[in-house]
């Protein structure tokens, strides 16, 4: 009985949380004459369609370079977050086995970092990047954001959890640092690694401002602004198609959380017992 509790109620969280998702795919499925043919109707027939169609897929999916920006994408995300991993790791290794003040110290200005707002150094990055000539391109895409500081913290906190004794013995065998950080240490903070992997993931597919900055080209920009457009148009926007989009976009990031689901519970339950 217990277990058939836990199961219910573990099944109602998850429809709770997935019904936003839901009412997205009842929206594209319909024809878009049917979107408001009810008004503010609350019933079964306004919310779920009478007569499902994929049109709207097929209208997303025909839109120009709007496939090509979906794979750009998750190509960019899967570098940018690889690389900020491995990056941020290396900061947050040093950081967390320094043993002068200067850690600390250095510690502390990452952390500062993160409560300055965005929006703030996105003209000052413009410019560098294109001093450098990365406009339009996905090195100005990518590497203004591979040093994310709220990486550097998460892990340097899941390493400070870490005895020394690892690294000691680690050294005692012959490894130097870099063998000793990715091949002894990083296998015993895997769901840290794998939930900061993921949120930069998501913090990607969330950023907008600065792909509209630095990329012009349709081809090499990404979905967000492509949905940006279906949504701001001249003319009225096809919601349905708009949904459709949407769900086209987020569906690359729906496997990574199923897939990396017991690492986060891992890190945050760990974060909680602190």
């Amino acid at each position: 009985m217990t277990r058939l509790s836990s199961l219910t109620v573990t099944a109602c969280i998850g429809l709770l949380y997935g019904m936003p998702l839901l009412l997205i795919l009842a929206i594209a499925l319909k024809p878009e004459a049917e979107i408001f043919k009810f008004g503010t109707e609350l019933s079964v027939f306004s919310i779920f369609p009478q007569k499902p169609t994929l049109a709207a897929f097929q209208d997303a999916l025909g839109r120009p370079n709007f496939l090509q920006q979906v794979v750009n994408t998750f190509v960019v995300g899967i570098i940018q977050s690889t690389t900020t991993i491995v990056l941020c790791l290396m900061a947050a290794y040093v950081i967390s086995r320094s043993k002068s003040k200067w850690g600390h110290v250095m510690s502390v200005a990452i952390a500062l970092v993160l409560f300055v707002p965005y929006q703030t150094i996105v003209v000052p990055l413009f410019l560098i990047v294109r001093d450098f000539g990365m406009l339009n391109s996905w090195f100005g895409l990518i590497l203004p954001w591979i040093a994310s500081p709220m990486a550097v913290v998460m892990l340097k906190n899941a390493l400070d959890e870490l005895p020394g004794e690892i690294d000691e013995a680690a050294r005692v065998d012959g490894a130097g640092p870099i063998r000793t950080l990715f091949q002894v240490v990083a296998p015993n903070i895997v769901p840290s690694l794998a939930t900061v992997w993921v949120i930069n993931m998501v913090g990607i597919y969330d950023s907008l401002l600065w792909p509209l900055v630095s990329i012009t080209e349709p081809s090499n920009q990404v979905a967000q602004v492509g949905l940006a457009a279906l949504f701001s148009t001249w003319e009225r926007p096809s919601f349905a198609t708009a949904f459709a989009a949407s769900l086209i976009v987020v569906a690359p990031l729906l496997p990574l959380f199923i897939l990396f689901q017991r690492q986060f519970a891992a890190t945050f339950a760990s974060a909680g017992m602190k």
